[in-house]
């Protein structure tokens, strides 16, 4: 099963107690300031690939030059992700992106996402109907949803320019190995963050 969880603007808090110490704490509080801020909303938070075996990876790999890939016949679903409830003053023709992010299969070019360690995981890409090959998202990529009107002609960048908008995100499996007989069997859980970046 592979498990997709989506985050918004950057916020953790993080509690850390030294083992056998009940008297010391650090807490890691981080947040992101930004000239405009919006939600992320997805329509899906939880993506199950069902179940597959080693020969279905014949050439479901990732290019680690090109980041072409052939997911796993009959692995790919897709899933929207929509700006809501934008806030701040935009700047003209600047870009409201999400940044992709999660741990990565060794090996893949930062491209194969999963937690377990393994040599098959989950590939993202922009949605594109009947497509077999596509360009995996790199972690830490960012990927453009929209962008602000030009200052002329009047109105000029408007919040309306981002709120609403979306795009069409596409994950599937792929794997590191060489061939079928070295696929690595067991779970993919792949916990992918997207976080709303500005300009």
């Amino acid at each position: 099963m592979s498990k997709f969880k989506f985050g918004m603007v950057p916020a953790a808090v993080a509690l850390l107690v030294a083992a056998g110490s009940a008297s010391a704490a650090v807490v890691n509080v981080t947040a992101n300031v930004q000239a405009v801020a919006c939600t992320i909303a997805v329509s899906k938070t939880d993506i199950n690939l069902g179940s597959y075996i080693p020969a279905h990876f014949a050439g479901a790999t990732v290019n680690a030059t090109t980041g072409a890939v052939t997911p796993v016949a009959n692995s790919q679903q897709d899933f929207s992700v929509e700006l809501k409830d934008c806030a701040g003053t935009p700047e003209a023709e600047a870009a409201a992106s999400v940044k992709i992010s999660g741990p990565v299969v060794a090996g893949s070019s930062d491209r194969i996402f999963n937690k377990v360690t393994s040599n098959v995981g989950a590939v993202v890409s922009l949605g594109n109907a009947g497509a077999v090959d596509f360009t995996a998202i790199q972690n830490g990529q960012k990927v453009e949803i929209a962008k602000a009107a030009p200052a002329t002609p009047a109105p000029g960048p408007q919040l309306t320019d981002y709120n609403n908008k979306s795009i069409v995100m596409r994950v599937g499996l792929a794997t590191t190995a060489a061939d079928v007989a070295t696929v690595q069997t067991g779970l993919i859980d792949a916990p992918i963050t997207l976080d709303f970046m500005y300009n």
